[in-house]
């Protein structure tokens, strides 16, 4: 064998050398025990012998201790079911009592173990996932049926959280889960009052993160740009929507509960950015009657329904049944709000008459409404476009409220080719302008037969269409009247 042989390979063993010794460095392993352990101890050996090697106690003392290891390290964590909320900060140690934060530029991989019968590990002051990006903190059970809790927080701030090892992965009760850059991974078993808050930037799809049912919770879009996507459908029993800075899409059925007690905003967006619903969006009360704005835009941004609007009254003779009353679409601060896909109502029932949901519609602040186009469109409850915005008519709409307002010089209701219905005997005051596409074409039709219709105000005037009664105090500038 010649010198140049030995040396390519001696080359080569050198290289293996070293990729074997960097593989070996880049893993690290520690055993924990919330009952058993100590985090002055070092971790290595399930039990304290010899004297100081016993596992650690808390979670975030192992993070401490790791904190120092090579990037890229794999950290194994053989944790003993247990409840993670000690503070050994005093010696040192983590504080599990304050939150647990697992951090670093690592792959971390828990496996939980049986320990005393309990076959849980339980973190009840909240779990922060931060780890570099391209990192993962992985969650496994030891023999199959070793499960995870998280109380108060579950923070999604980078890597991804892959808990589809374990035999369950639950949040309990009011969880509030924050996504920033990170994901989940697996299936997630949430309470049944979680509330879900996107922070950071860029386009999200919304994943297990969000329960089918957020309850008495809330979803928060708090992003400084992107769009948060949502595929599945979505419930709430008294919990809402907020866009307070970015936009949100919901693709899916959205239905919506709210209580007597519920503020201004069920779904609210006070954000520049736009509130997307592509699938149907149902409210369900009954014997309600707190004023709300049950869809509120309080921004220069948009609300945009495209799937239809649905307000059920669901009284029966067997619960406290009444009608819903008080209730608004809100366009408060001059933005746009679409209503596309149609609105209609359910009657609940007392066993003998009807209960009716009343939802009027107010326009403030120069704001645009642009309504109908989508399917039956009915307003049943007052209009008020007065603050010198304009309410556009993208196909047929129906009023049957008591007052529709277009009290101010600047306020305009554009009918285009379509037909505005009023089948009350409602009182139109306008002194701002209802136009249409021409003489002949967009009109507003009065058909209510017993009592009569007002028209009061000086404003300009549409085609009028009369199959009804109708008091008329105006001055027209076009209408067809027969």
């Amino acid at each position: 064998m010649n010198t140049r042989k030995l040396f390519t390979l001696g080359f080569l063993v050198v290289l293996l050398l070293m990729a074997f010794s960097a593989l070996t460095m880049a893993q690290k392993t520690y055993y924990l025990n919330v009952t058993d352990g100590d985090d002055s101890y070092t971790g290595a050996n399930q039990t304290n012998s010899p004297p100081g090697s016993g596992p650690k106690r808390t979670i975030n003392g192992v993070v401490l201790d790791a904190a120092s290891l090579t990037a890229g390290t794999t950290i194994t964590v053989n944790i003993a079911a247990g409840t993670y909320n000690v503070d050994q900060s005093g010696i040192g140690g983590g504080n599990d009592g304050a939150g647990v934060a697992i951090t670093g530029n690592f792959n971390y991989v828990f496996v939980v173990s049986l320990f005393n019968l309990n076959t849980t590990v339980t973190i009840p002051a909240g779990l922060t996932v931060n780890v570099s990006t391209g990192r993962s903190v992985t969650w496994q059970a030891a023999g199959g049926t070793e499960k995870l809790t998280v109380s108060a927080a579950l923070n999604l701030t980078k890597g991804t959280f892959d808990v589809s090892g374990l035999n369950a992965f639950n949040t309990s009760g009011s969880t509030v889960v924050t996504r920033d850059a990170g994901t989940i991974s697996g299936t997630v078993t949430h309470g049944s009052n979680v509330s879900v808050v996107y922070v950071g930037s860029g386009n999200k799809t919304a994943g297990n993160e969000v329960p089918a049912n957020i309850g008495t919770g809330s979803i928060n879009i708090w992003q400084t740009s992107g769009t948060v996507t949502f595929g599945a459908a979505l419930t709430a029993s008294t919990g809402g929507i907020v866009v307070t800075s970015g936009s949100a899409t919901f693709s899916n059925t959205v239905t919506l509960s709210p209580n007597d007690a519920a503020s201004d905003g069920i779904v609210n967006n006070s954000a520049s950015g736009v509130l997307t619903f592509n699938g149907a969006v149902t409210f369900n009360q009954r014997n309600e009657a707190t004023v709300v704005d049950l869809i509120t835009n309080v921004s220069s941004g948009s609300i945009v329904v495209n799937g239809g609007l649905a307000f059920v009254n669901n009284s029966t003779a067997s619960n406290t049944f009444g009608d819903v009353t008080g209730k608004t679409i809100t366009n408060a601060a001059g933005g746009t709000v679409t209503l596309a896909g149609g609105i209609s109502r359910t009657l609940g029932t007392d066993g003998t008459n009807d209960m009716e949901y009343f939802v009027g519609l107010v326009n403030a602040a120069g704001g645009t409404v642009n309504i109908g186009g989508g399917g039956a469109t009915t307003i049943n409850d007052n209009i008020a476009n007065d603050g010198g915005g304009k309410i556009n008519l993208n196909g047929s709409v129906t009023f049957s409220g008591a007052t529709l307002s277009n009290n101010n010089a600047s306020s305009t209701v554009a009918l285009g080719s379509n037909t505005l219905t009023i089948s009350s005997a409602a009182t139109v005051v306008n002194a701002g302008a209802f136009t249409s596409s021409g003489i002949g074409t967009g009109f507003v039709n009065f058909t209510k037969t017993s009592g009569a219709a007002a028209w009061n105000g000086t404003g300009a005037t549409a085609n009028i269409q009369r199959d009804g009664k109708i008091s008329l105090t105006f001055d027209a500038s076009a209408y067809d009247r027969r």
